[in-house]
C-alpha cells in the first residue's frame, strides 16, 4: 500500500458514553477500494457509513466529540482530503480536497477545528495543520523536512497540544507533542521503539500507542503501549510475541476505562485483521468484528 494507504492514524478521543465504533474495511479481497463502517462494541448493529468505488479509499474514521459525524481521510485517483459523514451514513460532505490531499483528521475537543497533515503546494510547505471544519483557515503547526515527516495528529482534551508523530528516515518513528503555535516540542517515546497511532485518554492523563508502526522486525509482535505526556512510564499492555499476532491502531473509549484497537490475524488466520476492545490495563480482550476483509484504524465514539 502507498503511503497514504496506510492502515495506521488516531484521533483524540472526547469523554462522555460509550457509543459506536466506527473503522475501515477494505471492501473486497484485493484491496480495490475501502469504506467507513461502524458498529456497536459488541459488534452487532452493523453500518456502512460510506460505498466506495473501486480506486476510491475511506481511511481513518474520527468521531466528532459529540457522536454524531464522522470525518475521515478519503483518498481517489485524481486526490483526496477530508470527507465528514453523519452517523447514520447521511449528507456525505467533502471538507478539503487536493492533489495531494490531506490526510489523518483529527477533530478538536470544541468541534470547531481538525488537525490534519496538510501540503501547502503554493506554498512549497508540509506538515500539520489545523483547519476550520468548513475546509478554511489553515495554520500550521509543524513543519516536514527532507528527513522527517509529521503525521497522525491527535488533540489533547483541553485542546492546548497536539500529540504526532515524527517519522525519521534513518531512525523509524517516535511519539511527540507540541503547543498549537508550534512550541514546546517534546518526545515521549524513543525511535527504537518505532512507536505511532498515538491517541490521548479522555483525562488526559494517558497517551495511546502502537509499537513498530512501520512493520516490525522477523519475529517480532507490534503491541500496545501507553504513556504519560510528560514521556514516563512508558508501559506494554498487550503481550504478543512471535510475529503472529500484532495489535495495532488504539484508541481510547469516551469513559476512558477500555481501548479499541486492530489485531491481526483476526479469528481466521494470517491475512486478515478485526476490530477488537479490551481494558486500559490490556486485560478483558472481546473481539467486536469477524470479517473475510480487512478491518483497521477503529475510532470509538461518544453516544450522541
Amino acid at each position: 500500500m502507498t503511503r497514504g494507504h496506510r492502515a495506521a492514524p488516531a484521533q483524540a478521543t472526547a469523554p462522555g458514553t460509550n457509543g459506536r465504533i466506527a473503522y475501515s474495511r477494505f471492501a473486497d479481497a484485493t484491496f480495490r477500494h475501502a469504506d467507513i463502517v461502524s458498529a456497536n462494541p459488541d459488534g452487532t448493529g452493523l453500518r456502512k457509513l460510506t460505498k466506495t468505488p473501486a480506486g476510491t479509499y475511506d481511511f481513518n474514521p474520527d468521531w466528532s466529540p459529540d457522536g454524531t459525524k464522522v470525518a475521515f481521510q478519503r483518498d481517489t485517483p485524481v486526490g483526496g482530503g477530508i470527507d465528514t459523514v453523519n452517523a447514520d451514513g447521511s449528507n456525505l460532505r467533502q471538507i478539503t480536497f487536493a492533489g495531494f490531499g490531506d490526510q489523518d483528521p483529527a477533530w478538536s475537543p470544541d468541534g470547531t477545528r481538525f488537525a490534519v497533515e496538510h501540503f501547502d503546494l503554493a506554498a512549497g510547505r508540509d506538515g500539520i495543520y489545523t483547519v476550520n471544519i468548513d475546509g478554511g483557515n489553515y495554520a500550521q503547526i509543524t513543519q516536514n523536512d527532507t528527513r522527517r515527516e509529521n503525521e497522525e495528529p491527535q488533540w489533547s482534551p483541553d485542546g492546548t497540544k497536539l500529540v504526532f508523530q515524527i517519522v525519521s528516515e534513518t531512525a523509524g518513528s517516535a511519539i511527540f507533542t507540541v503547543n498549537l503555535d508550534g512550541t514546546d516540542e517534546r518526545q515521549l517515546t524513543p525511535y527504537g521503539l518505532d512507536a505511532g497511532h498515538p491517541d490521548w485518554s479522555p483525562d488526559g492523563s494517558l497517551i495511546v500507542v502502537e509499537s513498530y508502526t512501520d512493520s516490525p522486525p522477523p519475529g517480532v509482535s507490534t503491541n500496545v503501549f501507553t504513556v504519560r505526556p510528560d514521556g514516563t512510564d512508558l508501559t506494554q499492555i498487550t503481550q504478543n510475541e512471535g510475529g503472529e499476532v500484532n495489535s495495532t491502531n488504539p484508541a481510547w473509549a469516551p469513559d476512558g476505562t477500555k481501548i479499541v484497537f486492530a489485531q491481526t490475524p483476526g479469528s481466521r488466520g494470517l491475512g486478515y485483521s478485526d476490530v477488537f476492545t479490551m481494558n486500559a490495563d490490556g486485560s478483558g480482550i472481546n473481539q467486536v468484528t469477524s470479517s473475510t476483509f480487512w478491518d483497521f484504524r477503529p475510532d470509538w465514539g461518544s453516544q450522541p
